[in-house]
């Protein structure tokens, strides 16, 4: 049996920086290779700051930035010790950051909070790295992305690229 989990992740934020901008909003799933979501952790973070406009167009209508300034968005230090606990519960065995754009939540989150991702594997499971691989190979047509930019939703997606993958790419 393969003991490898899947972490899903996704993150919003009000930009690309650690250094100047701020987490708005994670999601983590955990997967084996069925894609079946096992654990879950969803956390709004408190957040009532300054954003730019193009922030403003993406996180208003999607009603993220009320979910920040509300009183059930979590305080950064909760959010924090909220995603350690889920990682550090997941069983034994590789755990391998999965999700779209890897590299940038796996960058955001090191910076923000070293070691968080500490038990996971240097390798990543990036779903967009295969459907620039597809695309660019004139593969099949991939599941259009529905996401509203809210990070659970996000997850959604790629998790439905990845059943896509498997189920398409790789069907035996």
């Amino acid at each position: 049996m393969n003991d490898t989990t899947l972490l899903w992740l996704d993150i919003e934020t009000t930009g690309l920086n650690p250094s100047h901008h701020a987490l708005l909003e994670v999601a983590m799933r955990a997967t084996r290779a069925d894609l079946e979501p096992y654990a879950e952790y969803h956390a709004v973070l408190a957040y009532n700051g300054v954003t730019n406009d193009f922030i403003r167009g993406m996180h208003g209508p999607n009603g993220l930035l009320d979910e920040c300034a509300g009183p059930d968005a979590l305080p950064f230090s909760q959010a924090i010790r909220g995603m350690r606990d889920f990682v550090d519960g997941l069983p034994d065995g590789e755990i391998v950051p999965a999700g779209s754009s890897v590299r940038f939540d796996r960058d955001w989150l090191d910076h923000i909070s070293p070691g968080i991702l500490a038990r996971c594997s240097h390798r990543s499971f990036d779903v967009s790295s295969m459907l620039i691989a597809n695309r660019l190979w004139d593969g099949p047509d991939a599941p259009e992305k529905t996401t509203d930019h809210r990070a659970e939703h996000c997850l959604d997606d790629e998790l439905n690229v990845a059943r896509w993958l498997r189920d398409v790419i790789w069907a035996r």
